[in-house]
Formats: C-alpha cells, structure tokens, sequence
C-alpha cells in the first residue's frame, strides 16, 4: 500500500499525520492535513513572480501528459455497516489524502502507473455528491516522491528530485484548489550532498502567510503568496521526516531521522523552533523515549505540545511531548514504559503496524492497526472516548477532518471516504 506525504493546516486549525507500512522508498510515510483557509484563484499559465524560481525544462514536475485513466470515485450515499460508532460511506472508489472545509472537497494523488512510479492525476472529489474533478497530472521527473499538501489557500505538491551524492533541490507545484489549474512550479535549493533524496518534501503553515518547507537537512521559509525565500535553515544533523505547526503558528516542530545527540547519534529526535524566524528552542534528548523511532516520527501539533508517531521495528507508539520541556507526558493509568504495548482499550497510544493522528475539535484523535478509534485529551493524554469493540476488520485509516457542527468525524477507510458519527464526549 502506497501512501503519500502530506502535512498542512490553515484557518480552522486541524492537523492530521499518519504512520504505515510500505514498499520501497517513494512514498516512505503517510501523513499531515488540514482545514479552513482563503483561496487562491489565479489560472493556469500564471507567471512566476519576481521571487519564484522557474523550474527547469529538462526535468519537468508539473502538467505532464497522462498516462491512464485511474477508476473515477463514485458517490456511495447508504449508510455503512453497523459498527460503536455509526458511518456512512459517502464516495467509493477514491484515493484522498486532503480535506478542505472550504470548498468541500477531498484530494489524493492517484498514481497512473500500476508500479506506483508516477506520474501522478491530481483529483478533487465532491464529498457532497461523489463527483470527480481532475486536475493536473504531476510528474515526477528523476524525483522518488511525492507529496500532497493544503496550506494558506492552495494546494502543494512535493517532488524529490535528484538521485546520489548530489541530489538537486525538490520542486513545489502549486495549484488552485478551486480550478484545479496550475498556479506556478517552483525549484528549491538543492540539500547537503549525501542527503537522502527519498524523503517526501514536508510543508507545514507559518504566520503571516507564510510556509515552512522541510527537505533533506533544508529548512526552508517561503512567502506564500510570492514564494519568495524568507529564511534558510538547516538540522544540525540528519534530515527531516515531518514539520508540524501548532494551532496558534506560534511553534514549529521538526521530526529528525538519525542527528547527533549530545555527541551521540540516535535514531530520531524533535526540535522545537519559533514559527516566525525557524529559531531552534529545544531538542528532545538522547534520552528521550523518541529516540526508539526506526527513523524519526510523524508530527501532529498541539495546543501545548506535540504528538509525535513512530515505528521501534514491527510495533509502533504514539507519545505527547510538552511544549515547554519537550518532556514525554504519561496519560493517566496507563503507567507503561515506552515501547510497551497493551491492546485497547487499556493502551490507545501502542499499535502494532499503522496508526493515524489528527488533532481537531480540542480533541486529539487516534486510529491505529488494532482496529480502535478514540478522542484523548491533547494536553493529558486522558481518555475521552473510545469506539469498543474495535473494527473486526481492521484496516489502516486516514484520519481527514472534523465537521463540528454535526459531531462528525472524516476518514480515508481503504478505497472509500466515510462520515463517521462520535460521541458527544470528543468535542470540545
């Protein structure tokens, strides 16, 4: 199963990450979405501004030909099967990874290639009726990944590109998701040499519409709207697997797949730096029981802290971290040591393979592998809600958004995209 990269939030703050298991390199991690925001609305063939740099000719990302026809979603209007928690399956035959409240649509990257190499058809799916709208088809150049994000008003589709010891700069597609047309394509400085080029690029909001983009060692701010760079910044060591910002684009998060700690080097770590100018604040330890990643966790913000996912081999764990220390915060009654496992419900924070994690409606959400869906307190780790028993058949879930209004919760569950119902006790 192939899933891509996407990490965003804008307006309505809502963020969502997801950790799994794949094949190959090209789509290493799932994660990141977001909703609210103002839209952009300039056509295709816009011209770059004075700020952008135009990619090169010789290896194009954005508007490729197509290659095929991927299956069109089809709206799905009956009610799912009973479950604790009632769902009904509002699109079948839909590859989402994005929600936007805004204009009421999901967006996914299907892949035209049986192999899953790209090029990629950018959809956008009506979750009202199922109708399909496509976009452009993305390629991906001498790239490996891709990634699919909505931050201040557009969509961003990452492209690695590069190969070997001197891997070239990712480029950034923007487009309007509105009219689906291509609003500019835009080249970024190349990573240190050696950097692994796999990675999908990350993009996560920053005040003042502004955009955090992280690649490689490369921490890049951009001007949203001019994409301008603003700042470069690099980790000390390793390279980024995830950018969170927190609700208030106060604080950024940086998850870093094998630094140097305090001399020693560990597998994973999270930095925590200002939103507004990439200042590094603080580092977890070499201690931390972050450190357990395979290679660097998956990033949710929260209102005072981050929750950050990660495999430790064929198990994974989900551990808040506070704000002011970094420090891992122990949900009541749980009283296990890292990397322990329980099955729910006693444990929702320990997984086997998959878990998803979305922070919406002052609740943090958790769907993993054990089939359980719950909403936890953000800043304590305590247990809201759970839906029991869990899934029979459970399946990795993309946690998409939240409908407040109606205490509804959205999700990617396999090829569909479902409108679950939670309880009262999640909403906040």
């Amino acid at each position: 199963m192939n899933r891509k990269v996407t990490s965003s939030s804008y307006g309505n703050f809502a963020a969502v990450n997801h950790v799994l298991i794949v094949k190959g390199w090209r789509r290493p991690l799932a994660i990141g979405i977001v909703l609210g925001g103002s839209v952009l609305a300039p056509s295709i063939g816009s011209s770059l501004s004075a700020g952008a740099t135009a990619a090169h000719a010789k290896r194009p990302s954005c508007f490729v030909p197509r290659v095929a026809l991927p299956t069109e979603p089809t709206s799905a209007p009956d009610a799912g099967a009973p479950r604790a928690w009632p769902f009904k399956i509002l699109v079948k035959n839909a590859s989402v990874e994005v929600f936007d409240s805004v204009t009421g649509r999901a967006y996914g990257l299907s892949p035209e290639r049986l192999d899953g190499a790209g090029p990629d058809l950018l959809q956008a799916v009506a979750l009202k009726n199922g109708r399909v709208h496509e976009g452009p088809t993305i390629g991906l150049g001498d790239g490996y990944s891709a990634s699919l994000s909505l931050a201040d008003g557009s969509l961003w589709v990452g492209v690695s590109l590069g190969r070997g010891n001197e891997p070239s700069g990712p480029e950034l597609c923007q487009v309007n998701p509105v009219s689906l047309h291509l609003v500019r394509q835009v080249s970024l400085p190349p990573p240190k040499s050696g950097d692994a080029s796999g990675f999908p690029t990350q993009v996560s909001p920053g005040p003042n519409g502004t955009l955090w983009v992280g690649y490689g060692d490369k921490l890049v701010d951009l001007n949203a709207r001019t994409v301008r760079i603003v700042t470069t910044d690099t980790v000390a060591s390793g390279f980024i697997t995830s950018l969170a910002t927190d609700p208030k684009n106060q604080l950024l998060y940086v998850s870093v797949s094998y630094p140097t700690i305090d001399g020693k080097m560990v597998d994973a770590a999270v930095e925590e730096r200002l939103a507004t100018s990439g200042q590094l604040l603080q580092t977890t330890s070499a201690t931390s029981p972050v450190t357990g990643s395979v290679a660097g966790g998956i990033l949710t913000a929260l209102p005072g802290g981050v929750a950050t996912s990660f495999r430790t081999g064929m198990m994974g764990d989900t551990e808040l971290l506070d704000a002011k220390t970094l420090m891992t915060i122990t949900p009541p009654v749980l009283g296990r040591a890292p990397g322990d496992i329980d099955k729910p419900p006693d444990d929702v924070f320990g997984w086997p393979m998959g878990a998803s994690t979305l922070y919406a409606a002052g609740s943090l959400w958790i769907q993993n592998e054990f089939g359980v869906l719950a909403c936890v307190n953000p800043a304590t780790g305590a247990l809201f809600a759970s839906e029991q028993p869990p899934h029979p058949n459970a399946v990795f879930m993309i946690l998409l958004g939240t409908q407040r209004a109606s205490h509804q919760l959205l999700a990617a569950f396999g090829n569909e995209v479902i409108r679950i119902t939670a309880p009262k006790a999640c909403w906040h």
